[in-house]
């Protein structure tokens, strides 16, 4: 008897054990061979394919990762612990161990509405749990989760995340990249790090010394630069690159001469709206905006000034400020297509679906063969589950243009849930 209870002990000790050690449920799978093809907004679609497993280097610590190779070309190297998951890349050059100094936290586990993280220079909040329909199905519950610079306010991107699959659907500045296909792997799964691991990466690596890798580097350049043919290249490259860099230089002069400018002897404000808008992606977005305000107030009949105004805002990710503009766009011009089409495509991104649906059908009834309108139109009606009206929608797109795989794609995805239901 006493020799059975030592036994019964020893396996339910063993048993504890086991369960303290297991690897922890992933909501995210990165088994090998786990497959995700996403349909955009604009371009081909992507896909990403875990090939297998790969060595890493992370702050002067050796690793098992997960190799993520994407038809785009950037390739990453996942791994992670028990809570977070992590990316190195884009690594379109993988050697064996790829380096890494900053990897990016890009999900956590488990999630909860207002959970917040960091990664690399990004935030991320969860803002909500919500259906989302994508081409690859509807998800009563997914994981509504905003990104944005750190310290940041405005969110310049969202994504749907859905346990066991990952992220469903990317939202950022317009662009959207929607699940089409999945195909979990049947492979390794992704190996956990240790506690211990993980405080010895986020606790950094020692540096070099600065000025002794400058002088190696210098004298190697040097001993180089002996070769005459080397020489004459040499010459020729820093030629070139100082016309790109007068060149550069004589437009930054032009555009700071433009800010500088008083606006009110300016002959056309749609061309200086224009310029403005190319200063504002240099960099200068406070001083363009200003200006734009500016040209505004003094020619407050310009619809053309408030649209570009709302593309930059839009860029920038401030959806509120941008849907304004547009509107008073269409205040001063209600026949403006771009500035409708523009407005349209902006409420579909923030969720606004019934009014999205009314601007498309006020740009369809000016152009009706404007196919993208079609699509975006389509879209909103899919995600106010009326799907037969959203069948119509993208087989009229398809009609006036059969190469439009995002209408294909979605097409496919209504008769799939008519079907059903």
């Amino acid at each position: 008897m006493r020799n059975q209870l030592i036994t019964l002990l020893t396996l339910s000790l063993g048993f504890v054990a086991s369960i303290a050690n297991a690897t922890p449920n992933s909501p995210y799978p990165f088994h090998t061979g786990t497959k995700w093809v996403y349909a955009t907004s604009e371009g081909p679609d992507v896909t990403l394919l875990v090939e297998g497993r790969s060595p890493l280097r992370v702050n002067d610590i050796e690793l098992e990762g997960s190799l993520v190779r994407r038809s785009d070309g950037s390739d990453r190297i996942v791994f992670r612990s028990k809570h977070q998951w992590f990316e190195c890349g884009s690594l379109r050059a993988l050697q064996a161990p790829a380096t890494c100094h900053q990897p990016l936290q890009f999900f956590q586990w488990p999630l909860e509405v207002g959970s917040t993280w960091s990664g690399g220079n990004m935030d991320f909040v969860v803002m909500a749990k919500e259906s989302v329909t994508v081409p690859f199905g509807t998800f009563p519950e997914s994981w509504k989760v905003a990104y944005m610079p750190r310290g940041g306010k405005d969110p310049m991107g969202e994504m749907w995340i859905v346990e066991g699959i990952g992220r469903v659907r990317i939202l950022e500045r317009e662009v959207s990249f929607d699940l089409l296909e999945f195909e979990r792997g049947q492979g390794t799964p992704l190996t956990v790090l240790s506690k211990q691991s993980l405080d010895l990466i986020e606790r950094g690596y020692p540096r070099k010394d600065p000025s002794r890798t400058a002088w190696t580097k210098l004298k190697n350049l040097l001993s180089t630069l002996q070769k005459p043919w080397l020489l004459v290249f040499m010459t020729l490259l820093i030629a070139i690159a100082s016309m790109i860099y007068l060149g550069l230089g004589l437009r930054k002069a032009i555009e700071s001469r433009v800010i500088e400018e008083d606006f009110s002897s300016t002959p056309d404000p749609q061309e200086e709206a224009k310029l403005l808008a190319s200063v504002a992606r240099s960099g200068n977005f406070q001083k363009a905006r200003k200006h734009f305000e500016s040209l505004i107030e003094e020619n407050p009949t310009y619809p053309d000034l408030r649209f570009q105004l709302g593309l930059m805002l839009r860029a920038e990710g401030k959806l509120d400020e941008a849907r304004k503009q547009f509107e008073q766009a269409l205040q001063i011009n209600g026949q403006y297509i771009e500035a409708r089409l523009a407005l349209a495509h902006l409420l579909l991104g923030i969720g606004d679906h019934e009014q999205a649906v009314k601007e498309f059908d006020e740009v369809l009834m000016a152009q009706p063969e404007y196919a993208d309108a079609h699509v975006g139109r389509g879209k909103a009606l899919l995600h106010l589950a009326k799907i037969s009206d959203a069948i119509l929608a993208f087989e009229r797109a398809l009609e006036i243009n059969p190469q439009l795989n995002a209408a294909q794609q979605f097409l496919a995805q209504c008769r799939k849930n008519a079907q059903n239901s």
